[in-house]
């Protein structure tokens, strides 16, 4: 399988790397000024291709261990992919595959955005994706010091926001802290709600949270799964914030 085009666009430059990688260098999105909230990622394979997978590095990987992955699941409609990502900022290398392996099989040229040593504009970012389609997981969270809750019904506090509440299976939904210089001394408490599941029954949902302490710039970066079993189950991810230990 092999992908014809792939490339990732701000609305104003685009990323191509339908015929070569994309470097950090060479990236025209680049991260002086911040990355947009939403990027559009466009990709052509064979056409009897139903769906594939959006496998995100965030962040350079530590001396000695194999680099932390992300993988979204992406629906592909005639051999085509127009997706909406997130990025959490700070270091990071795209790819599109047909498969969920890191096999060497199905997979597109990458493409890098920021350098290494740079750390996400922000303190918190939470993505939140499942694997059942027509389903509708929402993602909560709350900064504890004023008690302001982000999700579908309030996307948008003044220190942070969702930028996508996805409703029929899949996600991503991406929450982040405002990247302006904010910081919470209180912290975030990060929950996850399955509000309907459309008579389709249980969904495992996977949930990456990258916290940058902004006293000490240590970075605690953690994927979890779990099985949502039915409409209105409820899961808390974990509290991350300034003196909370980073949850395993």
């Amino acid at each position: 399988v092999s992908w014809s085009s792939f490339t990732i666009s701000d609305g104003t430059n685009t990323a191509d790397a339908s015929e070569g990688a994309v470097s950090s260098d060479d990236n025209p999105i680049t991260c002086a000024d911040g990355i947009a909230p939403v990027l559009t990622l466009e990709a052509a394979t064979d056409e009897d291709i139903t769906e594939a997978f959006v496998r995100i590095q965030v962040g350079e990987a530590a001396e000695g261990e194999d680099p932390v992955y992300l993988t979204d699941r992406v629906k592909v409609s005639g051999g085509n992919i127009n997706w909406s990502i997130s990025l959490p900022g700070g270091y990071a290398v795209v790819q599109v595959d047909t498969n969920e392996d890191l096999d060497g099989v199905g997979e597109s040229l990458p493409i890098e955005f920021c350098q290494p040593e740079e750390l996400p504009p922000q303190e918190l970012w939470v993505n939140t994706t499942w694997d059942m389609d027509d389903t509708d997981i929402d993602t909560h969270v709350t900064e504890l010091g004023s008690m302001q809750e982000i999700a579908y019904y309030s996307s948008s506090r003044d220190w942070g926001s969702l930028d996508i509440d996805v409703i029929y299976g899949y996600g991503p939904e991406n929450v982040k802290s405002a990247d302006d210089g904010y910081s919470s001394d209180a912290g975030y408490e990060v929950k996850i709600h399955y509000y309907s599941d459309h008579g389709n029954g249980a969904t495992d949902t996977t949930v990456r949270v990258v916290y940058v302490d902004p006293t000490t710039n240590e970075v605690c970066d953690i994927i979890a799964t779990q099985t949502m079993s039915a409409t209105g189950d409820w899961w808390t991810v974990g509290t991350f914030g300034p003196g909370f230990i980073c949850p395993e």
